[in-house]
């Protein structure tokens, strides 16, 4: 029967044979904690930044959708229209109704035919453009009613050629 010797390292001590794989669990362990710990502080800063916005609960008011305009664009070459279809959000805090609005339906339809005329094609092919209209056509239907009574204006439909 021959018996084999374990091998020892260099410096002869089979403490050091020990210590390696308790060297790797422990820089294994540390390295997991500092994954874990820099997590769980990024998802509490996250929650704070979140706590600090407060969602503003809005009430929206009736929209009337108006019938489709058709409009010739503002382009030098004068071959370019654009078909819309319009609805505006009446502002629910002034207390103005959908039957109240009925009688000024021609300002309102006046005042946004003015704003779409005046515009290019190229205004009118991004959505920054078309933000644009909006608030330029919301801006211009108050103005013409004399008071804040829309205070949205959206695009149901629109087409440009």
């Amino acid at each position: 029967m021959s018996t084999k010797k374990a091998e020892l390292p260099a410096d002869g001590s089979a403490e050091a044979v020990k210590k390696k794989p308790v060297m790797m669990i422990a820089v294994i362990g540390v390295v997991l904690l500092a994954i874990i710990g820099t997590f769980l502080v990024t998802k509490q800063v996250a929650a704070k930044g979140k706590a600090g916005v407060v969602k503003k609960h809005v009430e929206h008011g009736p929209v009337i959708t108006l019938d489709e305009f058709l409009v010739n664009l503002a382009d030098s070459s004068g071959d370019h229209f654009l078909k819309v279809t319009v609805g505006v959000e009446l502002n629910k805090e002034k207390g103005v109704s959908e039957e109240g609005m009925k009688e000024k339906t021609a300002l309102v339809r006046d005042a946004i035919v003015t704003s779409l005329s005046t515009q290019t094609r190229e205004d009118v092919s991004t959505m920054k453009g078309r933000d644009k209209l909006k608030d330029e056509m919301k801006k211009r239907i108050n103005d013409e009613l004399g008071d804040d009574l829309i205070c949205g204006v959206y695009f149901t439909n629109f087409v440009t050629q």
